[in-house]
């Protein structure tokens, strides 16, 4: 005698499985935009602890005028003591590249996703997709970063996402 599932019992363990799909897709949707924040987070930290390191030889070698980059090469410092750039500036392949030794993701090439743009000198841009990008300034007189409404990402967010 064969022994096979009836029509109820396979409805049954579908609905069970749609049931478990519904609950666990939803769940894992937010991680790449999650591991997106952390690398935004993860990069600016970086460049923040970079540009406080290069404010304390300013502070303690009695205001230098220039500092020696990550890139090898000196660069301007303000009368605060702040680099006055961080990089070549707009539209450099090189993000940050006079703080962080590390190359950043860069947007130059087509590349829409996971990566860095500077549309002009000291505003850059974060690209999650093209429709979801977060925007900041670098502010050469106080070191700091400072965020402005993005494209579906907003000032508020963007302040979160960063600082916490």
């Amino acid at each position: 005698m064969k022994r096979a599932f009836t029509l109820i019992e396979l409805i049954f363990v579908m609905v069970i499985v749609g049931i478990l799909a519904s609950v666990a897709i939803p769940r894992f949707t937010g991680l790449l935009d999650n591991s997106k924040k952390s690398a935004v987070k993860s990069t600016i930290n970086a460049v923040l602890t970079s540009i406080e390191n290069i404010h304390g030889q300013w502070i303690i070698n009695e205001n230098m005028t220039k500092f020696k980059g990550a890139d090898g090469a000196e660069h301007n410092l303000n009368e605060n003591g702040y680099p006055e750039q961080l990089d070549e500036g707009a539209n450099t392949s090189r993000v940050f590249s006079y703080v962080i030794k590390n190359a950043v993701p860069s947007c130059n090439g087509g590349k829409t996703n996971g990566c860095w743009r500077e549309p002009s000198t000291n505003e850059y841009e974060y690209y999650f997709n093209e429709g979801k990008i977060l925007k900041i300034d670098y502010n050469a007189a106080t070191g700091t970063f400072e965020c402005k409404d993005g494209i579906n990402f907003s000032e508020e967010e963007c302040n979160h996402t960063i600082f916490g």
